[in-house]
């Protein structure tokens, strides 16, 4: 999955890493696991988009987290952000703002 949806570079090899350290099991229980539940574009060009996704918690609670992916060999990859930078890419918010594009719920 890693090779062919993350852009190549420290921030991806520092991923690659950290996910072989864990073991995922059974699926993340549905009543509590955050839902990404709309996004917004915040800046684009043909080769680049930068966005914010907001996810909801069942606690009620919203993060936005800013993505960047790039167009690379016909499709859109993730750029991570280099671990060395310390860049806090998530954050919480009061609300999802009335002009991000809101996804459809969960079944």
């Amino acid at each position: 999955m890693a090779a062919l949806s993350l852009i190549p570079g420290p921030a991806k090899d520092s991923w690659v890493l950290a996910r072989a350290q864990i073991s995922i099991t059974a699926p993340a229980n549905a009543t509590v696991a955050p839902h990404i539940t709309a996004y917004k574009i915040t800046n684009y060009t043909p080769d680049r988009a930068d966005l914010t996704v907001y996810a909801t918690y069942s606690d009620a609670s919203i993060t936005a987290t800013a993505e960047t992916v790039l167009w690379v060999s016909e499709d859109w990859r993730l750029l991570l952000p280099d671990p060395a930078a310390k860049t806090q890419t998530v954050q919480s918010v009061p609300a999802i703002p009335a002009d991000a594009v809101t996804l459809p719920a969960a079944k």
